[in-house]
């Protein structure tokens, strides 16, 4: 393993805030979107099974963290052996009793060799600071070097397409928050969110919308002005992020803190207006202040959206190594995606209670139009029009940070993959910026491409399934089969082992039920891919025949 950056650790605290901002980034606005079209009880229930399976398999990871300190020790060891002088070597002919006490080493009867002392047990397994274990090192010390490359592929597949949503979020984002320079007249950038069919009864009733083909749409012209307002915020944002590749970003840890309390402030402005307003509201319109209804076939994409909100398993390594109290990391982990969760769901029954079908799939366009509670032709306070723009400017300053620590990611992995990388050379240098730069301009072309948030996740969830849930639970049962095989039923266990869960039976029982996530996944991508082409193919058919 390489050696974590800085001697120094932190305690619970801090490692629970870092991974509270790890889970709790953009990918959250694209959930009461699916939440409410899903409904409200199947959600939460949803919400629930995923955040304990998440935790179940972070803490699957540290297990494993703990076996590969054992492997790895024992390497070091046996090369140590290996190294003996001649001396020490004549030694061996000596009885058992006088060789045990000179060098302090036993044979055991399967030929291995472990030092004398305490017997083979969870002790050999403690978690050791001066080493980091990356999600691929685990993969090639217990699946092999194929299955270490596989995870090296779905990672950096993981990493494009979350740079992919990043653009679309943000793309979208500021396209409502600014006007697009340049053009002459723009229309009001607020009828970009308009939906042209939320009320059956008056499908056409929103002032954007008018008959086109024989469907109630946007007009051409706004469409047109919309799709390039996004086009061009997603270009500008992709060549600020170039030139940010260019830069060394080991400063950018500072920034997380204050990203931190921005993203809890503007969650907690979010939820906080939305009750008031609900609690103010005297409106009876149908579809509005209802609690949504289940609907099954929206729970494909509500599963990717659970997963991928609680998904942060690639920091495990990072943060347990960095931990002064590693033995709590397991109990860190569950308080940080417990809290994620009660978040989620305030946030998504409040949004789904009040906006109704006129939710977003990006939830902080809904705050567009927030105005305080001011009456129709009054001015909106001042106040308010800062609180609106706080909730639409959080998926911006996100991902704005989130992108760079993403390209060093995945530059990283490329660098090793091609044999490219440099120890001694500093994290961020000018070294990889070409392939920086590269995965920054493929990013912004894909989401040229495809902008629908909802796809975007189910894609990146479909990936990141695997790598937070099915590959735990597969590099669990292989270390613990590999380590019982080599020293005995007692290195079943490592200091980090929790009843019952860390059982083999169980383990297998969640990589099973991953299994039947992933299958949900695809089929709910391969739904939404059909839909897409017959939508587009109706929308040609009825151009050719005006």
């Amino acid at each position: 393993g390489s050696s974590p950056p800085g001697p120094v650790g932190f305690g619970s605290h801090v490692a629970f805030a870092l991974t509270i901002n790890m889970v709790m980034g953009a990918g959250v606005v694209g959930l009461p979107y699916a939440f409410f079209h899903a409904g409200a009880w199947v959600s939460c229930l949803t919400l629930a099974l995923a955040t304990c399976v998440a935790v179940i398999t972070m803490g699957y990871i540290v297990e494993v963290y703990g076996w590969c300190e054992g492997w790895t020790a024992e390497s070091e060891r046996e090369e140590e052996d290996r190294c003996l002088t001649i001396e020490d070597q004549e030694e061996w002919a000596e009885p058992p009793s006088v060789r045990t006490a000179a060098v302090g080493i036993a044979r055991e009867e399967n030929g291995s060799t472990r030092r004398v002392g305490k017997p083979a047990g969870p002790h050999m397994f403690h978690i050791d600071s001066h080493r980091r274990f990356e999600l691929t090192e685990m993969c090639g010390l217990f699946l092999g070097g194929r299955t270490r490359v596989l995870m090296e592929v779905l990672l950096c597949c993981n990493i494009m397409i979350s740079c992919w949503l990043y653009v679309s979020i943000f793309g979208s984002s500021l396209s409502i928050i600014v006007p697009q320079p340049f053009v002459a007249n723009p229309p009001d950038i607020s009828k970009c969110l308009e939906v042209c069919n939320a009320l059956d009864e008056a499908p056409c009733i929103a002032s954007a919308c008018e008959w086109v083909n024989g469907t109630c749409s946007k007009s051409g012209e706004l469409v047109e002005y919309c799709d390039s307002s996004y086009s061009f915020f997603s270009w500008v944002f992709g060549i600020v992020m170039m030139f940010v590749a260019c830069l060394d970003l080991s400063g950018l840890s500072a920034i997380q803190g204050c990203l931190s309390v921005f993203a809890f402030c503007s969650l907690s402005v979010m939820c906080g207006t939305v009750i008031i307003a609900i609690m103010t509201d005297t409106g009876d319109d149908k579809g509005w202040d209802a609690i949504p209804q289940t609907d099954l076939t929206g729970l494909g994409q509500l599963i990717t959206c659970a997963v991928t909100s609680q998904m942060s398993h690639q920091g495990v390594p990072t943060l347990v190594v960095l931990m002064r109290k590693k033995h709590k990391a397991k109990k860190v982990f569950c308080g940080a995606l417990m809290y994620s969760l009660s978040m989620y769901v305030l946030l998504c029954m409040s949004t789904s209670f009040f906006f109704g079908p006129s939710i977003a799939n990006i939830v902080t366009l809904n705050w567009e139009r927030y105005s305080g509670g001011a009456a129709a032709g009054h001015a909106i306070p001042w106040w308010a029009s800062a609180l609106s723009f706080m909730v639409l400017l959080f998926p911006v300053v996100s991902v704005s940070a989130a992108f760079p620590l993403q390209l060093v990611v995945i530059s990283e992995i490329l660098s090793k993959a091609f044999g490219g990388s440099n120890p001694s050379t500093p994290r961020g240098t000018l070294s990889s910026a070409p392939i920086r730069i590269m995965c920054c301009f493929g990013a912004v072309c894909l989401a040229q491409l495809l902008n629908n948030v909802s796809m975007i996740i189910s894609a990146n969830a479909a990936v990141g399934i695997i790598i937070a849930f099915v590959l735990p639970c597969l590099l669990h049962l292989k270390a613990r089969h590999e380590s019982v095989k080599k020293w005995g039923p007692a290195a079943g266990q490592t200091p980090y082992y929790t009843r019952f869960i860390s059982h083999p039976y169980f383990v297998s029982l969640i990589f099973l039920l991953s299994i039947v996530i992933e299958a949900v996944a695809m089929h709910q991508i391969l739904g939404a891919m059909k839909t897409t082409e017959k939508v587009s193919g109706q929308g040609l058919l009825a151009g050719l025949r005006s």
